[in-house]
């Protein structure tokens, strides 16, 4: 039912209501990119991140607004590790808000070359088949996503030498996550022919 100054009106009779009339309130990501690489495990509604880094050079942030009327706008730290960067969203009435956090936190070269140890990865380029081998009875999940953050295949329960068939990718370049069963995650491009 709709009310103006000349009457009551039941649905479809009447003066059409306004477009503008109603303000979106969505204040929510669809992705958020470290350096080019889709942040692991993101869910717009989860606001807080850790993203592992090696380097002390600054990583480029950069996300996509669930909705294209709400802003965003982001505050990043001028070093790294242990630190974090913020991204502000707010919804086009200008009253919802959210903000997300991306803690960057430092991992040593000895670290990451371990962690590097325990995961290998073959071959790269591939064609139709990819190689996962995990050392030491580590267990993990396996992600590729496109370069701008779209799931295309996820295999979990990852172990020993697994083999992923991606005869069904066309040729481009993918982002690859290996995150093991205790929160360490690998991330890497991939290209496929």
């Amino acid at each position: 039912l709709s009310i103006d100054k000349s009457g009551g009106y039941n649905p479809g009779e009447g003066t059409a209501l306004p477009s503008d009339l109603f303000l979106s309130s969505i204040a929510t990501l669809s992705r958020i990119d470290v350096d080019g690489v889709p942040v692991n495990g993101f869910l717009p509604s989860i606001y807080n991140y850790d993203v592992e880094t090696i380097s002390t050079d600054v990583p480029q942030l950069s996300w996509l607004t669930s909705s294209t009327l709400a802003t965003a706008g982001s505050s990043n730290p001028t070093s790294v590790p242990n630190t974090a960067a913020t991204i502000n969203v707010i919804a086009q009435d200008g009253y919802t808000e959210n903000i997300y956090t991306i803690n960057y936190i430092g991992v040593s070269a000895t670290e990451q070359e371990n962690l590097e140890q325990l995961v290998k990865i073959y071959p790269n380029p591939a064609l139709q088949e990819l190689t996962i081998i995990l050392e030491d009875d580590s267990k993990g999940m396996v992600t590729i996503h496109t370069t701008d953050g779209r799931l295309l295949m996820q295999k979990g329960d990852v172990h020993g030498e697994t083999k992923i068939d991606i005869s069904s990718i066309i040729s481009g370049l993918y982002s690859l996550s290996v995150t093991l069963d205790n929160g360490k995650t690998i991330n890497s491009l991939l290209k496929i022919k």
